[in-house]
């Protein structure tokens, strides 16, 4: 994975609360809410990771076990596909009276010439990437939820290990476990496989609407707009119409993943 905004907003709160540490909140009630770092796991979405998660990825009476494996897997796998970026001693001109938002400018403009934008390449660590790979299959292996997706995706788009049959298998278990981000998935390996099965990857994308994803919603419209007959190529026209605002990158996304950028 490349950095994402994600890891510059992760960035302005770390700053801002060096610079601004008066405020006296403590951990007490995550902790207490959230005593094995999963939440906090996924509000960071595999940049970095909680002590207390990873500890509890290191012992299997841990009741998080599974999804702490997970979480410290989707972490070294982000590892090894990019480039340190060193951002100590950048002087990002901060100051007590700017805005969250004037402060958030800054950083991006700061940041944004070092991020590295290039495809995926585990190559760059390999080893990182075999340490994060088990672990992903250890999760799994320990009825992880979301495990199962993310190997789908490793074999479905990962030179070198690439093996859609296996893709359809760990995609399929994505659905069992309940993660319907694995329908999505399917979706798109159908597309792959057989391009013109219009009914089938429209059938997967409304299965993964289970997900209650605002994202995966707009998708499955985007499915109806590209892949549905003319009654339900006009039903994504009402929904589009009814919900105006509607993220570009999303559109780009869906474009991407299934290969639908020729055909403008």
């Amino acid at each position: 994975m490349t950095l994402s905004n994600r890891y510059t907003v992760a960035c302005l709160a770390l700053l801002v609360g060096l610079l601004f540490s008066s405020c006296e909140a403590t951990n007490s009630d995550s902790y207490a809410n959230d005593p094995y770092g999963i939440k906090e796991a996924e509000e960071l979405g595999g940049e970095g990771q909680p002590d207390r998660l990873v500890q509890c990825s290191k012992d299997e009476q841990c009741p998080e076990y599974a999804e702490a494996l997970f979480w410290v897997a989707v972490d070294i796998l982000s590892d090894a596909s990019t480039e340190t970026i060193e951002v100590e001693g950048i002087d990002f001109g901060l100051t007590k009276g700017m805005s969250i938002e004037e402060m958030a400018e800054k950083i991006v403009l700061q940041l944004d010439s070092s991020f590295d934008n290039s495809p995926l390449d585990f190559s760059k660590d390999k080893t990182g990437f075999n340490r994060g790979f088990v672990m992903l299959l250890k999760a799994h292996n320990a009825k992880s939820v979301y495990a199962a997706n993310e190997l789908g995706k490793l074999y479905m788009e990962q030179e070198g290990i690439k093996d859609l049959d296996i893709a359809q298998m760990y995609f399929e278990s994505a659905i069992k476990r309940g993660d319907f981000l694995g329908a999505y998935n399917l979706a798109r390996l159908i597309r792959i496989r057989k391009p013109n099965d219009n009914r089938s990857i429209l059938k997967y994308l409304k299965m993964a609407t289970k997900t209650g994803d605002e994202r995966i919603e707009i998708a499955y419209n985007l499915g109806l707009e590209a892949f549905g007959t003319e009654a339900e190529k006009q039903t994504a026209a009402l929904y589009f119409k009814e919900n105006t605002i509607v993220a570009n990158y999303i559109t780009e996304n869906f474009k991407s993943d299934f290969s639908l950028q020729q055909q403008e």
